[in-house]
């Protein structure tokens, strides 16, 4: 069967709703994708080591993104398609697809870069609203440094050219030479350091379960897809969470292992938790009590056996898709405060 032409859309078709429920998702996989990003380069002996943040790091980082398009990508899906492609509907060729998947930790892990330099980085839309700009609605790293910096661009657009075959596109330099073009790396003033690899320290972390809520692309008009195109039933505002440690068995919670009590009480609380007015006690996780979050928002049920935690089940109740998206959030973040993940319910 002949492979699919590709469709060309771009972020400055959707609505501005739409576009900012996309940069959610990518301010919510950022961890995810980075710990995938460490654990594939050292299962394919990539630079993992070279990886300290740096200018110069942008380089191996390449190279190494080279050799794995020229390897066939080992250990990406067929079926892989990134968060861009699966939000905006586009299709073709699926090497384009499984190329530019590949490719999209590049900007968390260029965000991290910008981050080293100007601690004030953090995501947002891209901030000129012409509708001329075909840059409208892309998310953007904003940092006092540079301005912005297009972090998911360079990446997509150097994979592209990759693709076409052409001379020179897969210089060892190619990735860094989009950056210099664009921010002028070489001549930025400030000499960081040496610093250690920056995803070495992340193989410590498994990779989230496919199941995770931030590996959910929103579709357009806010209905969530699985980000690689496949897997199990999508999460939706009638469908149940539950935090628990890596590995730990759904059918079996009670076995999983046990979860930091204090800091589960703080974090409940932080979002918006109690037990009908009265602030969450360990004692009362511990006696397997219900908790209610916000407004009746959610009810979390605390699950407790040997004396421990052992997770924490949040079912929705009087919320709506768009707040419950947000909550997911919020319940991913709060899991990795525990060294938990947020996974579906059994």
């Amino acid at each position: 069967m002949a492979e699919a032409e590709e469709q060309t859309m771009f972020m400055f078709d959707v609505p501005g709703a739409d576009a900012e429920r996309y940069l959610q998702h990518v301010i919510q996989r950022g961890p995810i994708r980075l710990v995938d990003l460490a654990h594939h380069m050292a299962a394919t002996g990539g630079p993992i080591e070279l990886m300290d943040g740096s200018h110069a790091s942008l380089v191996p980082l390449w190279e190494w993104h080279v050799q794995q398009w020229r390897a066939g990508f080992p250990g990406i899906a067929e079926g892989a398609s990134s968060s861009y492609a699966q939000f905006l509907g586009l299709t073709g060729p699926t090497e384009s697809l499984r190329a530019t998947y590949a490719a999209e930790p590049f900007a968390h892990y260029l965000f991290e870069m910008v981050r080293r330099y100007s601690p004030d980085a953090h995501w947002g839309p891209y901030p000129w609203r012409v509708k001329s700009d075909d840059r409208r609605n892309e998310p953007a790293v904003l940092c006092s440094v540079w301005g912005l910096v297009m972090a998911e661009e360079p990446a997509r657009n150097a994979t592209a050219r990759l693709l076409q075959g052409r001379p020179g596109r897969d210089s060892p330099t190619r990735f860094y030479d989009l950056l210099e073009f664009i921010l002028k790396l070489s001549a930025h003033p400030v000499v960081l350091p040496p610093a250690g690899s920056i995803l070495t320290p992340l193989l410590q972390i498994a990779p989230a379960p496919r199941d995770d809520p931030g590996r959910l692309v929103p579709h357009r008009g806010s209905t969530p897809v699985p980000a690689t195109g496949a897997g199990p039933a999508l999460i939706g505002p009638t469908e149940d969470l539950i935090v628990v440690a890596p590995g730990a068995d759904l059918e079996n919670v009670e076995q999983a292992p046990p979860l930091d009590e204090v800091a589960a009480c703080i974090g409940l609380t932080a979002l918006g938790g109690h037990l009908d007015g009265d602030p969450i006690t360990p004692r009362a996780l511990l006696d397997g009590c219900s908790i209610i979050v916000g407004d009746e928002l959610a009810l979390v049920q605390a699950v407790s056996a040997g004396g421990r935690l052992r997770g924490l089940g949040f079912e929705p109740i009087n919320v709506t898709p768009a707040r419950w998206a947000e909550l997911q959030s919020e319940m991913r973040a709060f899991a990795h405060s525990l060294g938990a993940q947020l996974r579906m319910d059994a």
